[in-house]
């Protein structure tokens, strides 16, 4: 009986946790009543545990970030200097897209959902934004393959995280366990998915989109 009832937890903790990456909008509020429903149910700790850090992460969703994330430091293409919260002015849906010139995966998504992006951006459904998570020393590269890789529009809406910034950033939004990572913000400027879809899974990305326009 107890090794039923641990594989049953162990099932549905594997599960939520898929959730939190192939996430909705219209899902967020039923996911986070399910996690702290099973969070008082289960008796492995384990697990228990497992489903506080799946909270903490739905915890960012459909909220306001805090201060110390929205004044971290980025650096454009042309050398300015710049904030989080300035990238969130645009009265639209915005999509930053974490990335750096290092990762495959990146360059793959970017070249795979070029025209599904393009679509979106041409119909005033999105703004895009590129927020590269490279060391400073690294900055002419940085900017290099901005301009080499600009059919992929690389070359406009490009920021470069300032690397004293980046533990915060990295904390907050998790990206040690992998890029590319896409965060979605609504018009009003609050983090509804710190976990998005990837855009290579069009329909599912598209209608993440959908409702919030």
């Amino acid at each position: 009986m107890r090794i039923l009832l641990e594989t049953q937890e162990f099932a549905l903790t594997d599960l939520l946790n898929t959730y939190t990456f192939n996430l909705l909008p219209s899902n967020i509020e039923i996911l986070k009543l399910k996690v702290s429903e099973y969070k008082t149910k289960f008796t492995n700790d384990n697990y228990r545990n497992k489903l506080g850090e799946i909270e903490r992460k739905l915890s960012l969703s459909n909220n306001k970030l805090p201060d110390s994330i929205l004044n971290l430091n980025l650096i454009s293409l042309d050398d300015h200097d710049l904030q989080i919260k300035d990238l969130l002015t645009s009265n639209t849906v915005v999509v930053i897209d974490v990335w750096a010139t290092w990762c495959y995966w990146c360059f793959f998504d970017m070249e795979e959902a070029k025209d599904f992006k393009e679509e979106l951006i041409d119909q005033g459904k999105v703004e895009w934004i590129y927020v590269s998570i490279d060391k400073q020393k690294d900055s002419l590269k940085w900017k290099n393959i901005s301009e080499t890789k600009k059919d992929l529009g690389l070359n406009k809406n490009q920021y470069l995280l300032d690397e004293n910034d980046y533990s915060k950033f990295s904390k907050f939004f998790d990206t040690d366990a992998g890029i590319p990572k896409y965060l979605i913000f609504n018009k009003e400027g609050f983090l509804v998915l710190p976990n998005s879809p990837r855009p290579t899974d069009s329909a599912f990305f598209g209608k993440a989109i959908s409702q919030l326009n």
